[in-house]
């Protein structure tokens, strides 16, 4: 099994949930096991660029 966790930032604050809720359509792909879709907690030390977290 090959497993991969995907990060998205998006261009604007405000179009963060509509790529959140685009991506959670992936989810509907047929066989797809496991799939998690979350927005980023922001508590990175180093960087808070990342918005959306695909896993």
């Amino acid at each position: 099994m090959i497993r991969h966790i995907v990060f998205f930032s998006a261009r604007r604050k405000e179009d963060v949930e509509a790529v959140r809720s685009g991506l959670q359509e992936l989810g509907k792909i047929p066989h797809s096991k496991l799939f998690e879709v979350t927005l980023n907690t922001k508590v990175d030390q180093f960087s808070n660029a990342i918005d959306v977290v695909v896993y």
